[in-house]
């Protein structure tokens, strides 16, 4: 009898640890999967003969669409209902997210088709074309385990660890 419950506890041990393990290593995938979708349809921008960019639209917080722009307009704004019938995403490449992982944006709010579009010089662009610095949060949806996040700038495209910086008092994307 001791030894049959001796044996419980060690099992018992070994499984609580193996929960944060998988938690933590399906943020990790979808993060990676992330980073190098934007990658992609950054230097797709950069060397493809698309005219005006690639881009991402996060539809919502499970989901994102991975797009040539094609502005149907030469307006340089991208209308989420095209324009005269025409779409202005082509090749489009929807992407579902486990539902266990969530995708934020860094106040905490969710995504509702936020766009996300790379230029020909591989500057991250908005909707509107303005400047699109963007920092994007990967979590578990249960909230525990390791948050990670993406932070898309002007020149580069990081991927760290989100969690609380005590010098400036707000959460920040950490170095891996």
């Amino acid at each position: 009898m001791l030894v049959t419950l001796s044996i419980l506890a060690i099992l018992a041990g070994l499984a609580g640890p193996g929960m944060d393990l998988v938690r933590n290593e399906q943020v990790a995938g979808v993060a990676k999967e992330l980073v190098a979708d934007i990658q992609r349809q950054r230097l797709d921008a950069m060397t493809g003969n698309s005219g005006k960019g690639f881009g991402i639209r996060f539809e919502a917080s499970g989901t994102y669409v991975r797009f040539r722009f094609d502005d149907c307009n030469d307006d340089y704004t991208y209308d989420a209902d095209g324009c005269e019938g025409r779409e202005e995403e082509g090749e489009a490449v929807k992407t579902v997210l486990p539902g266990t992982i969530l995708l934020k944006k860094s106040d905490g709010s969710d995504f509702r088709n936020d766009v996300l579009i790379f230029d020909r010089r591989g500057t991250p662009r908005r909707n509107t074309w303005g400047f699109g610095n963007m920092t994007i949060i990967v979590n578990h949806a249960s909230g525990m385990g390791v948050s990670k996040c993406i932070a898309v700038s002007m020149y580069r495209i990081r991927s760290g660890i989100w969690k609380w910086n005590d010098r400036s008092g707000r959460y920040d994307c950490f170095k891996d």
